[in-house]
């Protein structure tokens, strides 16, 4: 499943991949960094995060992958059920 965090990770690994031209030398782009995190999250647009999903392949899920998505989220409203 492709969805914000790997559109984030992309983000994330640009950043790096700059970090690291500047220790090999190279100049950093401040201001290309300060966009890339300023347009992170939830401040992503609608349309940048269907490019990125239409453009992923969505391979069959691991049944095993599944499962515990399925069981984290039951536990998780059952944690908060608990606490009202």
């Amino acid at each position: 499943m492709m969805g914000q965090r790997s559109s984030q990770k992309v983000s994330v690994k640009e950043i790096a991949l700059m970090l690291d031209n500047k220790s090999n030398g190279l100049d950093i782009d401040i201001d290309r960094i300060e966009a890339i995190i300023s347009n992170m999250n939830s401040r992503r647009s609608f349309l940048e995060k269907w490019t990125y999903l239409s453009k992923s392949l969505l391979t069959a899920l691991n049944p095993h992958w599944l499962q515990a998505f399925i069981d984290a989220e039951g536990s998780f409203q059952f944690g908060i059920g608990r606490k009202l």
